[in-house]
């Protein structure tokens, strides 16, 4: 996985309710990795990339955000 745009924004989660809920514990391990594209006063244009790790899954995503 290459991780080279991206830049750690958070070790901690509290509220992996979906995961507690199939494993019946909170993640040992959680990192989110975000990495924004375009202009932010553009929504249009502008792109959030994510990569979440809970313990051994992995989930990516693409996010258009409007604000």
């Amino acid at each position: 996985m290459n991780k080279t745009n991206y830049s750690l924004a958070s070790t901690v989660n509290s509220t992996a309710i979906g995961y507690q809920k199939t494993t019946g514990h909170l993640p040992v391990v959680y990192k989110m990795y975000l990495w924004n594209e375009g202009n932010p006063f553009d929504i249009s244009e502008y792109k959030n990339h994510y990569i979440v790790q809970f313990d051994n899954l992995v989930k990516t995503g693409i996010a258009k955000q409007l604000s």
